[in-house]
């Protein structure tokens, strides 16, 4: 299983309709149901900033995340996306490690790498620069 996340920051106008897309009859909910390995999407609202979204896809493989990335439907979704948002930041895509794997060091490395890229696109916000990319 790979979880694919985004930040969403949404201009004000816009966010019934995100919202609308990630719910049943929406764009990314009947587009996103079609493409092979789609799983399910989660969409979390912040409670502590307005108009900041995170979406976590589930897919069933690395393979079919990335393909999906290149569909139609994915693309088209992504168009009407840049229309809706300020900004969006890809976390990328995740997975639980092997237990193999798992020790501090990887772990540290995975919240730092986290933390590091949320500060770069929260600190623009901070300061009232909405383009965390400029």
């Amino acid at each position: 299983m790979i979880d694919s996340l985004r930040i969403y920051q949404l201009k004000p106008a816009y966010v019934a309709e995100f919202v609308a897309a990630f719910r049943p009859g929406g764009m990314w909910y009947e587009s996103a149901r079609r493409l092979p390995g789609f799983v399910a999407t989660d969409l979390l609202e912040s409670r502590d900033r307005p108009q900041l979204y995170l979406s976590i896809d589930f897919w069933v493989s690395a393979s079919a995340c990335l393909q999906a990335q290149s569909s139609p439907e994915f693309l088209a979704f992504v168009r009407l996306l840049s229309t809706m948002t300020v900004s969006t930041i890809c976390l990328g895509a995740f997975a639980f490690p092997h237990e193999a794997e798992v020790d501090e060091g990887l772990e540290e490395d995975f919240v730092t790498s986290v933390i590091r890229r949320v500060d770069r696109w929260v600190r623009p916000l901070r300061s009232g620069h909405m383009n965390p990319h400029s």
